[in-house]
């Protein structure tokens, strides 16, 4: 297992780098538009390998999934861009974890599954490791932070629909590359129904950080959605879902680090505790199996859903 486990840090790893990748293509781009690029291109780049399988023609049975994955892949990103705009980048982060709680909370209610105190415990430790890597700063609930609540909500969807289905597809590899694909081809809609026109030279010109924002947008589509996405599905064929929502946690410090080595964003001490705990936590995850039927009856349910 310790195998999965390194396979979802270096997912993590190459998410947090996302980070630098959308700050850099954020300068010259809406949030909006830098997914829809980021999206748009990770489909294109998966496209020949797709019609070489013939991945694009199966029933709809296998379809429906990757379809349904990619929707929530699209929209997580697209709710929490928007919230950005409205509330705080540190209100964003903690709300955003909110999907460690509520991939277990699902689980329970639609699968029957049965957590030990141990995974309950890594939930709250996480969940409070997140809470002061953001200052642990609070003000009033406002749209904004609906809106990235919304976001986690898709982010526990797409986690739980790729723990169910990523060992019943006919591969894994091509359940990662299809929700992909369906994923750009909601960027492509989203990219039509943007306000204004576009333009493409800002992908070549100088930044304020002395980098091209086509960097950027490689660094997200080739680093944090093709890779990772492979990643993060090769690992869940293993990782029980809440399991592996916990271990994705880990992003969240990871991106601090960048933010602090690449930005040169202070850290306060309560972040460094915060870390600390998101990574306690997360080894007493990989430490635990996690998951067992709440009954008998309950796993011959699970096998026949």
């Amino acid at each position: 297992m310790l195998r999965f486990y390194l396979i979802i840090f270096i997912a993590d790893l190459l998410w947090a780098a996302g980070f630098v990748g959308a700050r850099w293509m954020m300068l010259s781009y809406s949030p909006l538009i830098t997914n829809c690029f980021r999206y748009m291109a990770a489909g294109l780049v998966l496209l020949p390998f797709l019609c070489y399988r013939h991945a694009l023609w199966r029933p709809w049975k296998d379809l429906w999934p990757a379809m349904a994955a990619g929707a929530c892949m699209f929209l997580t990103l697209f709710f929490n861009s928007w919230g950005l705009d409205l509330t705080s980048v540190s209100k964003a982060s903690f709300l955003t974890s909110m999907y460690v709680v509520m991939i277990p909370i699902a689980s329970v209610i639609i699968y029957r599954y049965h957590y030990t105190f141990k995974v309950w415990g890594a939930i709250v430790l996480a969940l409070l490791g997140a809470f002061f890597l953001c200052d642990a700063h609070w003000s009033a609930f406002n749209v904004g932070d609906l809106l990235v609540l919304i976001s986690a909500v898709f982010s526990c969807g797409q986690i739980m629909l790729i723990g169910r289905f990523v060992n019943r597809s006919r591969s894994a590899t091509e359940l990662c590359a299809q929700q992909v694909f369906f994923a750009g081809l909601i960027g492509l809609a989203a990219f039509i129904a943007a306000p204004g026109p576009v333009s493409l030279e800002a992908l070549y010109g100088q930044s304020e950080v002395g980098w091209p924002p086509l960097v950027g947008l490689l660094i997200l589509v080739l680093g944090c959605t093709v890779i990772a996405s492979f990643l993060q599905i090769y690992a869940q064929k293993r990782v029980e879902s809440a399991i592996a929502g916990i271990l994705f946690l880990m992003e969240a410090p990871l991106a601090l680090f960048f933010a602090w080595s690449v930005f040169h964003e202070q850290l306060k001490p309560l972040n460094y505790l915060g870390c600390a705990m998101m990574l306690v936590a997360s080894v007493i995850a990989s430490l635990e199996s996690g998951r067992k039927p709440a009954v008998r009856r309950a796993g011959q349910m699970m096998k026949n859903f």
